[in-house]
C-alpha cells in the first residue's frame, strides 16, 4: 500500500505552528509535488499562503513548502473530520 497523496485526498496541514483540514487540489504521479487548499477561516492565511499551498516532498518522503523551504506536516484524514 502507498502512502503518496492523490488529488482529492482530505488532510490535516500544519505550518509554522497552524494547523488546517485542506484538501489536494493536484498532485503529480509520484506524489511528491502537491497543490493543497483550505477554506479561508478566520484570515485564511497559513505561513504566507491565502487558501493554497504548493508543496514537495523529498527522498525522505518530508513534505516542505516550496515558496518558503519549510517543513509542513501532512496527515491523511477522512472528509468528515473537524
Amino acid at each position: 500500500m502507498s502512502d503518496d497523496l492523490a488529488k482529492g485526498d482530505y488532510v490535516r496541514a500544519t505550518y509554522q505552528g497552524r494547523s488546517v483540514k485542506a484538501i489536494v487540489l493536484l498532485a503529480s504521479p509520484n506524489g511528491r509535488s502537491l497543490i493543497i487548499s483550505w477554506m479561508a477561516t478566520g484570515d485564511g492565511m497559513l505561513g504566507g499562503h491565502a487558501g493554497t499551498m504548493p508543496i514537495l516532498r523529498d527522498a525522505g518522503g518530508y513534505y516542505y513548502s516550496l515558496m518558503e523551504g519549510e517543513p509542513v506536516t501532512l496527515e491523511r484524514i477522512e472528509a468528515a473530520t473537524p
